[in-house]
């Protein structure tokens, strides 16, 4: 294919069209609004990945967060269920006396 810039051989050698190649123009408002469109494209891109690093970095966080307070309520419930009251017979019958007088009222 020959065109009016049949002096550049490489380019017909490559196949590029000359001819088309510069009615293109990378300055005109179409080319600004795709070019635009693209670049939002690629920080939305950028930002799903940072999100996507930091939110690995939070499941690690939770994770130690989340056996830190299994371990802290197994300690809760531990202790409530070790705790036994030692009373002696004569307080438990002063109790109890004293619920009976109050159930006679």
């Amino acid at each position: 294919m020959m065109s009016a810039y049949s002096d550049n051989l490489w380019a017909e050698e490559m196949d590029i069209d000359l001819d088309t190649l510069m009615l293109e123009k990378f300055h005109t408002g179409t080319h600004m609004r795709l070019m635009k469109k693209h670049e939002r494209r690629v920080a939305k891109f950028q930002q799903l990945n940072r999100w996507r690093a930091f939110d690995g970095h939070l499941d690690e966080i939770g994770k130690y967060w989340r056996d830190k307070e299994k371990l802290r309520r197994e300690r809760i419930s531990a202790t409530k269920q070790g705790e036994q009251y030692n009373f002696s017979d004569e307080l438990i019958q002063i109790a109890l006396r004293s619920l009976d007088a109050k159930s006679a009222m």
